[in-house]
């Protein structure tokens, strides 16, 4: 039950994105799902991101759908490995590692866009930061 909800919150996070900059989306698909791998277990997480999947083959763009099956494969084995020591870490510690894990998301997606096309990471990239008022004013 849960697992479709997360599922669906992914596909309504890439269907009413944030627009910032020229042409850069900020959707929060990777946040219900990794908070479904890390919190719900691995079928729910698995469920959610073929959810997601399958919602952005819908959407069309094969290069884009393959980049997007490829970083949920990539985050959904990291946070199942994460998944297995995070009980044990204490509450301060569960907030420095979620950061790192947030970085480690950004930078993975970051990545795949870069391999698929690095003109339009170039671009996204500098709307992405020119989108952030503390870093470049």
């Amino acid at each position: 039950m849960f697992r479709n909800l997360f599922g669906i919150a992914a596909v309504l996070s890439m269907t009413f994105p944030v627009v910032a900059g020229e042409g850069f989306l900020w959707d929060l698909r990777w946040v219900p799902f990794a908070i479904c791998v890390l919190y719900m277990g691995d079928l729910a997480g698995a469920i959610c991101g073929l959810i997601l999947i399958s919602y952005r083959f819908s959407l069309g763009g094969i290069t884009a759908s393959l980049t997007v099956l490829s970083v949920a494969i990539i985050i959904f084995y990291l946070f199942q490995f994460y998944r297995r020591y995070f009980p044990q870490f204490s509450k301060p510690k569960k907030y420095i590692k979620n950061t790192t894990a947030a970085v480690m998301t950004f930078f993975i997606v970051l990545s795949a866009i870069w391999i698929e096309s690095p003109s339009i990471c170039n671009r996204s990239c500098i709307s992405c930061f020119n989108s952030i008022p503390f870093i470049c004013h």
